[in-house]
């Protein structure tokens, strides 16, 4: 099974809430915005949820494809059997709880409209890599930054992510 991802390094705490609350806020929360993120393949949207006390954004993906054989992508390399699923996002969170690795943000199933899909925590004033290489930005701490860098390149091991090499599928907030 092909698996798609998007990794956070050092996600910051945005929240008091512990990340069982931050679960339930998402399951539970009620949608007050919604709007269109206008990037990437699988179209994700962002919500607004609030439930009346704590208002947090969260991305929602919908994703569910499957193509039969060899299947060319759009960077022009090739896969068997292809899949993208909203459930590797949730699949991704729950293995990351498992190892500790603290990569990927909060994320649930919930349906919305009509649609089940992963909602999952938005990482406030993050960037990609892609943004930080083509900006020319320094990384802060080199050891540390190493670390997390090679975290996910096991975590992408252990899920067998195919889009790796897309610097827009890795986040980076602010700490």
């Amino acid at each position: 099974m092909d698996a798609v991802l998007v990794f956070v390094l050092a996600i910051a705490p945005q929240t008091a809430l512990e990340p069982a609350e931050l679960e339930e806020f998402l399951r539970t929360a009620k949608v007050v915005a919604h709007e269109d993120i206008g990037v990437g393949v699988t179209r994700p949207m962002r919500l607004e949820l609030s439930d009346g006390q704590v208002t947090l954004s969260a991305s929602w993906k919908t994703v569910d494809e499957r193509r039969r054989g060899i299947v060319r992508l759009a960077d022009g390399t090739t896969a068997r059997n292809f899949r993208d699923s909203y459930e590797f996002e949730i699949a991704a969170y729950e293995l990351d709880k498992l190892i500790g690795t603290n990569l990927v943000p909060p994320t649930v199933e919930r349906h919305w409209r009509g649609k089940s899909g992963a909602l999952q925590l938005w990482v406030e004033n993050a960037t990609t890599d892609f943004d930080r290489r083509e900006q020319n930005i320094q990384v802060p701490n080199a050891l540390r930054w190493n670390r997390q860098v090679y975290n996910i390149q096991l975590f992408r091991c252990l899920t067998y992510d195919i889009d790796y090499k897309n610097a827009r599928n890795t986040l980076i907030d602010p700490d």
